[in-house]
């Protein structure tokens, strides 16, 4: 049963341990200062889950950048969920402290990350509880969110921020390629296998779905390639950046129509072929992004 009520707390790191604490969990990116990496005190340590060094950089814990630290942040979380989704699990299962180096006690990295978490249970519980949701519609929340990534991926490059438009398209990558296997790997073969082709769509089978996959993460690898090359400074004249624009373009113009026709054929047609309790483990599953992935599919 998916509970919205985490024990997820958040603590200085050099605080001594209580018993109330649970699992203390480090969840800055670099180890603190001066303590060692045997310290009882610390039973993991979470550095990916934790924003990245340019969005660290430019917060700097100013108050005045609090609240774009956080929708910041929040976005870099929608994009890899496969770090948050073992502290969520942990914090379900008891009390977890989030544990950070930050001078600041009330605005931080891990106070983010608890309201994050919070905000994620709390949606999961009505969406898997209530029975109150729109159904497999609901994923296209991760199609928005990756939207969001690759805008910022966009608005870093045009601001010749290269480095930082590399990681936030390595960020959207990560995020669509889990979203591609989740579909390819749970949905796909239960809407071949359960459409009545007499009355599917045509032309819209679960190999065109799988197709425009590959198409798209090819399309990626060579937006990857010129971004490369911009980081390193092989070329960064106006006109290769105008022409990695120009295919980015195309790549959102195909992303587009694949996730308008997954919102009106796929996702639909899913409804009507699953049950209630069939649709809930599904969506689990889609939004679980778990770490087995890693490594025990084949890379695209």
């Amino acid at each position: 049963m998916i509970h919205p009520f985490l024990r997820l707390r958040i603590k200085h790191v050099y605080a001594p341990s209580e018993a109330a604490d649970g699992a203390r969990i480090l969840v800055d990116r670099h180890w603190p200062r001066g303590m060692s990496k045997t310290c009882r005190g610390v039973e993991a340590w979470s550095k990916e889950v934790a924003p990245s060094d340019a969005l660290r950089l430019w917060f700097r814990n100013a108050p005045t950048r609090w609240r774009k630290f956080r929708r910041r942040y929040f976005a870099e979380l929608d994009a890899k969920p496969s770090q948050w989704r073992p502290l969520l699990d942990r914090a379900r299962q008891g009390a977890v402290s989030l544990l950070f180096e930050e001078i600041d006690p009330k605005r931080n990295s891990a106070e983010a990350l608890r309201q994050y978490l919070n905000k994620i249970a709390r949606g999961e519980f009505r969406l898997f509880a209530n029975g109150d949701d729109t159904g497999f519609l609901v994923l296209d929340r991760i199609h928005s969110a990756l939207d969001v990534l690759f805008q910022r991926h966009q608005k870093a490059l045009v601001t010749h921020r290269y480095a930082h438009a590399q990681e936030l398209l390595d960020q959207f990558k990560a995020g669509l390629r889990a979203h591609m296997r989740h579909e390819e790997h749970w949905l796909l073969p239960l809407y071949d296998a359960r459409q009545d082709r007499k009355n599917a769509p045509r032309g819209f089978g679960s190999e065109i779905f799988a197709l425009e996959h590959k198409k798209m993460l090819n399309l990626l690898a060579g937006l990857k390639a010129r971004m490369r090359g911009l980081v390193a400074g092989r070329t960064r004249s106006p006109r290769e950046v105008i022409e990695l624009l120009d295919e980015e373009c195309t790549f959102k113009h195909l992303t587009q129509h694949h996730n308008a026709r997954e919102h009106s054929i796929l996702y639909p047609s899913l409804d009507r072929l699953v049950s209630q309790e069939e649709r809930v483990k599904l969506l689990a599953r889609c939004f679980a992004f778990p770490s087995a992935w890693s490594g025990s599919r084949g890379r695209k």
